[in-house]
């Protein structure tokens, strides 16, 4: 799977009530952490992605869990 991962595909990982995902998949370059999935959060993320709002915001976390290769 790793290996389809980095095979230049667009790809966009979106985390929902784990704001630690990214630790499993440091290779996605897209990555987006909803904190929660409730259905004004799936609702807000579904407008961000179609343009309709801006992604502004500040990780209440370490998203990056310490971790060099997560941060690219």
């Amino acid at each position: 799977m790793n290996q389809r991962l980095n095979s230049g595909l667009p790809t966009l990982f979106i985390s929902l009530a784990n704001p630690y995902h990214l630790l499993d998949v440091p290779m996605i370059k897209t990555y987006i952490n909803g904190y929660s999935h409730n259905d004004v959060v799936i609702q807000s993320l579904v407008n961000k992605l179609v343009g309709k709002e801006k992604f502004v915001g500040v990780s209440p976390v370490d998203a990056f869990c310490g971790k060099w290769d997560t941060k690219r």
